[in-house]
């Protein structure tokens, strides 16, 4: 594998300037950090498929009493959210249960 990359580098090279070369292998590194980067930023679209387990957001809610208590959502999360008149606070994320 590593024999293969040296000839297409090697190819490229001899093709091209310097600058060039250095150039095409820097917008292919800016690529598949973009790509890896929209991995990481949406979880919740990559981890969608058979077998998987949805993603849930955790709420801590605030009634109009004053009392408090936990709700649990599937994704999209948002940082706040109303629950009928109560105010709610995402406190984490993660696998829904059964």
């Amino acid at each position: 594998m590593i024999e293969r990359f040296s000839q297409l580098a090697e190819r490229t090279a001899t093709s091209a300037s310097r600058r060039q070369f250095l150039g095409r292998i820097g917008r292919g590194a800016m690529t598949a950090a973009g790509v890896l980067g929209g991995l990481f930023l949406f979880p919740t679209v990559t981890a969608a498929g058979p077998g998987r387990i949805p993603r849930c957001c955790f709420y801590l809610c605030t009634s109009a009493d004053g009392s408090t208590y936990g709700l649990t959502q599937r994704s999209p999360c948002g940082k706040e959210i109303r629950n009928g008149n109560d105010h709610c606070v995402l406190t984490g994320k993660g696998p829904c249960g059964r």
